[in-house]
């Protein structure tokens, strides 16, 4: 009976590992057949293939093309890479060579820039004294004096003849008269001797 209780176990063991078996093989078929349900027809997919295919080796192509134009005069084509890093740490260089001298030109332009702010508000500064220097000697000026006092004395006179002769038609509706027809030598607007 043992034995056969043995043969028994045996027997379970091995239908259940092959059960296990089973069901992984079962598992793989039906991933496989979700797969193939999902990719749809094959050869929809390959014509989809080919015309990324054709797409990918027109970028290539382009891509060749712009690499073989900018090697024209620096190196043949096709090259290998030693080639291009050659002329790639040329590039570098040149690229660190012009940065350097931009630097020092705007370094360069800085310093010119500060140097004629400051050269500016010296002439400012001068001009302003030099103004004061004028204003100063033509308050000093005797000669400027009588001339700007007769400016004056012009404009006065001017301004007190317009304002009389907007008066006289007021005082000519009130039945008066201006000071300057009563008394002649002593006008309305008395400015001075000379008058």
């Amino acid at each position: 009976m043992q034995e056969a209780a043995q043969i028994a176990r045996d027997n379970h063991v091995r239908f259940v590992e092959q059960l296990k078996q089973a069901q992984f093989v079962a598992e793989g078929k039906r991933q496989q057949l979700y797969l193939a349900q999902q990719s749809g027809n094959p050869a929809e997919q390959l014509a989809q293939l080919k015309k990324q295919v054709a797409a990918q080796e027109k970028i290539v192509a382009t891509d060749e093309e712009i690499a073989i134009q900018s090697l024209v005069g620096d190196a043949q084509w096709p090259t290998d890479s030693s080639a291009l890093q050659t002329l790639f740490s040329a590039c570098q260089i040149e690229l660190h060579s012009t940065d350097e001298a931009q630097k020092r030109h705007e370094q360069a332009s800085t310093r010119l820039i500060r140097e004629a702010k400051a050269d500016e508000a010296k002439a400012e500064h001068s001009l302003q004294q030099a103004r004061e220097i004028v204003a100063a000697k033509r308050a000093n000026n005797p000669v400027a004096q009588l001339s700007m006092a007769q400016e004056n004395l012009a404009e006065t006179e001017t301004i007190c003849d317009q304002r009389e002769e907007a008066a006289q038609p007021l005082l000519s509706k009130i039945h008066l008269h201006a000071e300057t027809e009563v008394e002649p030598e002593f006008a309305y607007c008395y400015i001075g001797p000379d008058r």
